[in-house]
C-alpha cells in the first residue's frame, strides 16, 4: 500500500503545473514569492521571499541564467521558470510542484535513479531521505559552515558505503573496489579544486554544487548496494 500511495503521489507531481507569468524587477505578488523561494531554494537567493522582485532578486535570477546557458535578462520567462523547477527537482529528488508533504515510501527498500522521458527522478532510501532533509534545513540559513556541512554529510554517507562494499567483497573484487573508491576521490577533489578556481568568492556556490556531484553518487551507491545483496 505505501508503495501504491507513493506512486500515485509520484504520477499526481509529474502533472504539468500552472506557469509562473513572467516577472521582471518592480513585480509583486504570490508568483514572485515563488519565485523567490525557488532561487533560494537552489541556492541562489540568500534573503527571505517577499514577494517584491528587487535588485537582489534580479542579480540571483541572471546568475542561474548563466548558469543555465540561457540570455541574461533578469526576467523570469517561462523558459527560466521551467529551468529553476528542473533544478529543484534534481537537488530535491522529486517532481517541483507536488504535495508539500510528499515522502519517500519507507519500504526497506534502495535509492534508485528512476526517469521519465528526459527527467531523472531521484527516490530515496529512508536512511538517504533522512539525509535530504536535514540538508534541505541547512539550505534555508545563510551559513557557509551549514552549506559545508551538508557536503561532509554526504560524504562521509558515500565513504560508508564504499567501507560496506570493500568489507563484503568477494578476495578477488577488493582491489577493484578499493580502486573504484581512489578514483571517485579524486574526482571529488578534482571538481572542488576546479569550481574554487572558478568561483573563488562564493563558497556557499561551491558547496552547493559539490553537495549535489556527492548525494547522487550517494544514491548509485545505495542502487548498488541492494543489487550485490539481491534486493
Amino acid at each position: 500500500m505505501r508503495r501504491l500511495a507513493f506512486l500515485l503521489a509520484l504520477a499526481l507531481a509529474l502533472l504539468p503545473c500552472a506557469a509562473l507569468a513572467d516577472m521582471q524587477r518592480g513585480s509583486r505578488g504570490d508568483d514572485v514569492i515563488e519565485l523567490q523561494t525557488l532561487l533560494q531554494d537552489t541556492g541562489w537567493l540568500f534573503e527571505e521571499p517577499d514577494g517584491v522582485f528587487g535588485g537582489h532578486t534580479e542579480a540571483a535570477l541572471k546568475q542561474f541564467q548563466a548558469f543555465a546557458g540561457l540570455p541574461q535578462t533578469g526576467v523570469a520567462d517561462d523558459e527560466t521558470v521551467e529551468a529553476l523547477k528542473r533544478s529543484w527537482s534534481s537537488l530535491f529528488g522529486r517532481p517541483y510542484g507536488g504535495d508539500p508533504a510528499y515522502e519517500a515510501y519507507t519500504d526497506p527498500a534502495p535509492c534508485r535513479v528512476l526517469t521519465d522521458g528526459d527527467t531523472i527522478v531521484l527516490d530515496y532510501c529512508a536512511e538517504h531521505m533522512d539525509l535530504l532533509e536535514r540538508a534541505d534545513t541547512a539550505y534555508r540559513t545563510d551559513d557557509p559552515a551549514a552549506w559545508r556541512s551538508v557536503t561532509d554529510m554526504w560524504a562521509e554517507a558515500a565513504d560508508a558505503l564504499y567501507a560496506e562494499w570493500i568489507e563484503c567483497a568477494a578476495p578477488e573484487e577488493k582491489l577493484a573496489v578499493l580502486s573504484a573508491c581512489s578514483a571517485w576521490k579524486a574526482l571529488v577533489d578534482r571538481q572542488r579544486a576546479a569550481l574554487e578556481a572558478a568561483y573563488p568568492l562564493e563558497g556557499m556556490y561551491v558547496e552547493f554544487q559539490m553537495a549535489q556531484l556527492i548525494r547522487v553518487h550517494v544514491v548509485e551507491l545505495c542502487g548498488m548496494r541492494a543489487l550485490r545483496i539481491g534486493q
